[in-house]
């Protein structure tokens, strides 16, 4: 009984760390709670942070500021209503490429996770 009970409080803080990433926390922990929080958890690990999907700058002569979403001119750094620090299109690619570095960081770490798993499920076995 105590099993289960570790079992369904896993696929609970793997639910709870997908909220934190902006994924749907009931989804995932059904995910962790049927398959296994082990998997469920580096299947969360994989897919990341859900990004927002919108970039900053839009094509045009004016766009929309990302923090309150008035019009703003696209050669703007500062928001005249907010006062938000827009990006550059230099700071914009470092941060994408730093994001997919940590990405793919993400995805060697799961993939070692998965190995050493099967190693120690292997040798058990024999």
């Amino acid at each position: 009984m105590e099993i289960f009970a570790f079992w369904a409080l896993l696929a609970l803080l793997v639910g709870v760390l997908a909220s934190s990433f902006g994924r749907n926390g009931f989804g995932w922990f059904l995910i962790a709670l049927v398959l296994s929080p082990l998997i469920g958890g580096v299947a969360l690990l994989i897919a990341g942070k859900k990004d927002g999907g919108a970039s900053q700058r839009a094509s045009g002569p004016t766009m929309k500021c990302p923090e309150c979403r008035e019009e703003i001119l696209q050669e703007a750094r500062v928001c005249k209503h907010c006062g938000h620090r827009l990006l550059t299109p230099e700071e914009a690619l470092a941060r994408e490429s730093a994001a997919s570095i940590r990405v793919r960081n993400r995805r060697l770490l799961a993939l070692a996770i998965v190995g050493a798993m099967a190693y120690i499920i292997y040798n058990s076995n024999t």
